[in-house]
């Protein structure tokens, strides 16, 4: 179990630190990609969104960019346009915004998670944040990424199986996950109730799986469950259907 867990903690893909650098690509990255989200964080987040103003007079937010980020706090700093009614705009105001959990923020991960629970009353800001430069990326996907042929590619089977495989092994490392799981994969060729399941791809599923756990050092068993009928109703799973029975034969010690 040990060369599990340090295999899972070595696979884990890392960001950049929060260093200066850093923190100054993120401001200009997000200035450039998301400015109608940052006008956004500041109305719903900030003080200057949810003051009426000054003696009365309603002020609105109509412009915000982005001048810092303070990874020590986890503070974001604003210059943001105000306007009011019958009033020109007055740009130069100030407006600061605390992430969720607080700092200090060591790394570009953890500013992208921050960010993202920030904004998720903003469904169009997600697909922004998840190419933050310096952010691991565990989530892009093979430019032959076709789903509408079977069998599939190569690549496409292979980017399904390593998921499960890291998924589960991650799962298998974690002592506070239950020891009984269950994992739900449904690709097309994988879903019983489509007409593209191909029973060939869940084998090399399950061949995958349990050599990537035989190489992490653990014992691996396959079972298969077993008919439930009698005589004439007796027969495979729905999922193996067409698949030929898989004999286990002992080795004979006189062999070897």
């Amino acid at each position: 179990m040990a060369k599990l867990r340090a295999s899972v903690r070595k696979g884990r893909p890392r960001s950049k630190p929060l260093n200066a650098g850093a923190a100054k690509a993120c401001v200009t990255f997000l200035n450039q990609h998301l400015p109608d989200g940052l006008l956004s964080i500041v109305q719903l987040h900030s003080d200057v969104g949810q003051s009426g103003g000054v003696w009365g007079v309603k002020r609105k937010a109509t412009a915000a960019s982005l001048l810092s980020l303070d990874a020590q706090t986890a503070t974001l700093e604003f210059d943001v346009t105000l306007k009011a009614r019958d009033q020109p705009e007055q740009p130069g105001s100030r407006a600061s915004v605390v992430l969720p959990g607080g700092g200090p923020i060591g790394d570009v991960d953890q500013l992208r998670a921050a960010l993202l629970a920030l904004c998720s009353e903003l469904p169009e800001a997600g697909s922004v944040l998840l190419q933050l430069p310096g952010a691991s990326d565990a989530f892009s996907l093979p430019d032959d990424m076709w789903l509408n042929t079977t069998p599939y590619p190569h690549s496409v089977r292979h980017m399904f199986y390593s998921d499960v495989s890291s998924a589960l092994q991650s799962a298998v490392a974690d002592p506070d996950t239950p020891r009984r799981m269950r994992a739900l994969v449904t690709p097309p060729e994988l879903n019983m109730e489509m007409d593209s399941y191909r029973v060939g791809t869940l084998l090399e599923l399950v061949r995958e799986v349990a050599l990537d756990f035989a190489r992490a050092g653990l014992r691996t068993r396959l079972c298969v469950q077993g008919s439930m009928g009698e005589g004439a109703l007796a027969g495979v799973p729905r999922v193996l259907s067409g698949v030929k029975k898989v004999r286990y034969a002992r080795p004979n010690p006189r062999r070897f």
